[in-house]
């Protein structure tokens, strides 16, 4: 134990370990008060308020439609809407509305942005204005027509083209077996948070990595090596307590910074709307989860992103003399493929890059994407097939990099 500590506090001691931490923690609280400052209230004069007050108040709003999303519901924000829009007062030159008729719609603002989705002329079109083309009447038709609209989407020649029959299959299983009536509740804590976590968590695992990157090299900079590994508790308790030690304090670092920021905001937006069906802000989303499962899957899929590049990161660091040539071949290891990915345009070539460390830590992207993969007639969902890859191969730079400095030679 002793020694755990001790090769971690040499990691922490670091300059550069030093100034990533500050800069990640830094960089957490800056998003934090970003994402409460921007946050705004349209009273009924027009005037505006933000920040907490701001945030109260939408919960306010929204949570007066809190409840069982029945097609009664719909047919009455329909119907509210409209009479917005009817009246002259609330209406700009522009077509749009006047801040005092957007005070009277933010309330209902999410099951508006649902309906719009849902009564979209086609799978790839959507109008801002589609409720304002309604009347309550076509309320009736409200959970049909997401069925409508991926069959239609799911039987064009050009989807045929670029899914096969068992990833359309797979799709449409999924995407529609989503348990209505939806629960609506205010959740602007659960969106806020996912939405952060895209920044921060790749960030605390570029952080983790520079911070790691000294863990073996650290003892070739230090001119330590000939001596550490002259010994026989050098060789093997050291390296294993160095592995340890990396790992442990990857978890720390990830868990500490993601469960800290997401708590500031939670703390302030609150936690309500954690079982609100995920469809209420990506209706294309391909999973049936809740807010509180999604932000869970995405800082646990985050967690493995984080693993493996720790894993690597370590074992480069086994394998170089400065921790400077280890922080740079993790940076291009995650950026490349990330980069790559978002260029090419052929799905084979995105999905294999998908499997590249960066798949899991930018997970939140399957959440508005179809990425699949497909062994024979089975189709399976990046959720379940990166950790499989990720985990297997993280495990298998433990030895790799054991082996790889104990056979170091000065």
């Amino acid at each position: 134990m002793r020694i755990l500590k001790f090769e971690i506090k040499k990691m922490l001691r670091n300059k550069t370990s030093m100034v990533a931490l500050g800069f990640l923690v830094l960089l957490m609280l800056g998003l934090c008060i970003g994402y409460i400052s921007s946050s705004r209230y349209v009273l009924e004069d027009g005037s505006k308020i933000k920040g907490i007050g701001a945030v109260s108040r939408m919960r306010e709003a929204k949570s007066q439609w809190n409840g069982p999303l029945t097609e009664e519901v719909v047919a009455a924000v329909i119907q509210e809407n409209n009479a917005i829009y009817a009246d002259s007062a609330f209406m700009g030159d522009d077509g749009w509305l006047t801040e005092e008729g957007y005070s009277r719609q933010q309330g209902y603002y999410d099951i508006r942005k649902l309906i719009n989705d849902t009564y979209r002329t086609s799978f790839s079109d959507y109008d801002y204005f589609t409720i304002n083309r309604l009347s309550p009447e076509d309320a009736g038709d409200f959970y049909n027509r997401r069925t409508q609209i991926f069959d239609e989407w799911l039987g064009r020649e050009e989807v045929c083209q670029q899914f096969s029959e068992e990833k359309r299959a797979y799709i449409r299983e999924h995407a529609l077996a989503v348990s209505t009536p939806y629960d609506y509740e205010y959740a602007d804590g659960w969106v806020k948070v996912k939405e952060m976590n895209v920044t921060l968590l790749f960030a605390a695992v570029i952080v983790v990595c520079i911070i790691l990157a000294s863990d073996f090299a650290i003892e070739c900079q230090t001119r330590a090596d000939a001596i550490y590994l002259s010994t026989r508790w050098g060789k093997r308790k050291g390296n294993q307590m160095k592995i340890a030690a990396g790992f442990f304090l990857a978890t720390v670092i990830y868990w500490s910074i993601m469960l800290a920021g997401d708590g500031i905001l939670l703390l302030v937006y609150g936690t309500s709307g954690g079982n609100v069906p995920i469809q209420m802000e990506f209706w294309k989303c391909l999973y049936s989860l809740t807010h509180r499962e999604a932000w869970i899957l995405v800082l646990l899929m985050g967690y493995v992103g984080c693993m493996i590049m720790s894993g690597l990161t370590m074992l480069m660091s086994s394998r170089f003399k400065t921790a400077f040539g280890a922080i740079i071949l993790s940076f291009l290891m995650i950026m490349v493929p990330a980069i790559a990915q978002q260029s090419v345009m052929e799905p084979f070539w995105q999905t294999l890059l998908s499997l590249f460390p960066h798949g899991a830590v930018m997970s939140y992207d399957y959440l508005t994407s179809y990425t699949l993969y497909q062994i024979g007639s089975k189709v399976y969902s990046p959720y379940l097939v990166i950790p499989l890859v990720h985990i297997p191969i993280t495990l298998l730079t433990i030895p790799i990099t054991y082996m790889s400095f104990r056979k170091y030679k000065v």
